[in-house]
């Protein structure tokens, strides 16, 4: 994780087992903008108390002492919300900007105004929601933009991203294995995991000799072609006054890495304005550009691998009680399946139940009819002779 910005998405899963459950995740981003795996544990449900437990092991294990420097991107999950107000209270917490507004008419007015990067852009975007759809501006409105627009967000993760696509790649990756039972998934999500690391680093060891990553680089190369269209003024140190063609002006300090449209100051990575400063004074763009998107840090992410393991038969004992399994398992719903298939070492048998009564077709132990019971039926009582020979005679159709 020292070679990955300090911004983490945290979601969860659910399980498609006969035991259900949860599985709990979090997830970082690398130099390349890559999905890297943090931590995971399966629990019962998610809610406060489990997200608890969750959350106060990555704090021990990531080592945060303040979490003032940290960000944190989720579905604004109702427990989640709690668990980190209790136990990262300065942390900075986005929400995932396609739960938000998924079910909008106006989704491109609201995309625009959680992109603007000032807050008077930010603001113009509001106004022109509000003149489209008073009830959608009101209801965004209602929301604090420190978790959702780029305007308000923390300069600090060098990471401006609105959605938390990284944390669906991880599900996408462990897709197969959330059917299985519970140790076999998670020794498949395991050796999943351990591939997926040394081939993203494999990658940049064998098929890449630079410094800066290719997807970072086209991006400066794209801001170079337009560093030319400005007009600027030195006031000979760091900074500069920056003019548009349409009398637009921002500022750019060098030495702070910052200029006034926080793009920069956002990603890390330099925007036009600072491209057209650097220009000015015939130095190279790519020795602005922070560390996190550099090949040296990259490879510092991918130092600690995964270790193989032996086969469970060589795993030494323990004096530890045995595993027991939660006692509410339910079978799936809808038709079983006819196809048998190899249980797994750790599968629990499924529990045999009774006839069900759904789909049978009872008769009245009183009057012998179908379509009604004893309790509703509407005939005198019968004889303790004729009751008895009816209840004989019951008869179950399916």
């Amino acid at each position: 994780m020292g070679g990955c910005r300090p911004i983490i998405g945290l979601d969860g899963t659910h399980l498609k087992t006969s035991t259900g459950g949860v599985m709990l995740y979090v997830v970082g981003v690398d130099g390349n903008n890559n999905m890297y795996p943090i931590a995971y544990a399966v629990v019962l449900k998610e809610n406060t108390k489990s997200l608890k437990w969750f959350v106060s092991l990555l704090i021990d294990d990531l080592c945060i002492e303040n979490s003032f420097t940290w960000s944190i991107i989720s579905d604004k999950q109702k427990g989640l919300l709690k668990a980190i107000e209790m136990l990262l209270p300065n942390a900075e917490h986005r929400f995932c900007l396609w739960h938000m507004y998924n079910n909008f008419k106006h989704k491109r007015n609201v995309m625009k105004a959680a992109s603007a990067t000032r807050l008077v852009d930010f603001n113009n975007e509001m106004e022109k929601l509000m003149a489209s759809d008073k009830a959608a501006y009101q209801w965004v409105n209602e929301r604090d933009p420190k978790h959702w627009a780029k305007s308000h967000f923390n300069t600090w993760p060098k990471c401006d991203m609105l959605l938390n696509n990284f944390c669906e790649a991880f599900n996408s990756v462990i897709l197969k294995a959330r059917d299985k039972p519970i140790i076999t998934m998670l020794e498949t999500i395991r050796v999943l995991l351990m591939k997926m690391l040394h081939t993203q680093r494999d990658k940049v060891i064998l098929k890449f000799n630079g410094e800066i990553f290719h997807s970072i680089q086209r991006i400066l190369e794209n801001n170079k072609k337009n560093a030319h269209n400005y007009i600027l003024v030195w006031n000979g140190h760091h900074k500069f006054e920056v003019e548009g063609w349409i009398g637009v002006k921002w500022t750019v300090d060098l030495g702070a890495r910052s200029c006034s449209c926080r793009r920069w100051d956002l990603t890390g990575i330099l925007c036009v304005h600072a491209i057209s400063c650097i220009f000015y004074r015939r130095e190279n763009v790519e020795d602005y550009v922070e560390n996190w998107y550099k090949r040296d840090m990259f490879l510092r992410a991918y130092e600690h691998l995964l270790n193989p393991i032996k086969s469970y038969k060589e795993w030494p004992s323990t004096n530890l009680n045995p595993i027991v399994p939660w006692g509410d398992i339910h079978n799936k719903p809808g038709r079983p399946s006819k196809h048998a298939r190899r249980k797994e070492v750790d599968e629990i048998e499924s529990q045999k139940y009774g006839i069900k009564r759904h789909g049978m077709k009872y008769s009245c132990s009183n009057c012998g009819k179908r379509g009604h019971n004893k309790t509703s039926c509407v005939d005198a009582p019968m004889s303790q002779e004729t009751t008895s020979t009816s209840k004989s005679k019951l008869s179950v159709t399916f």
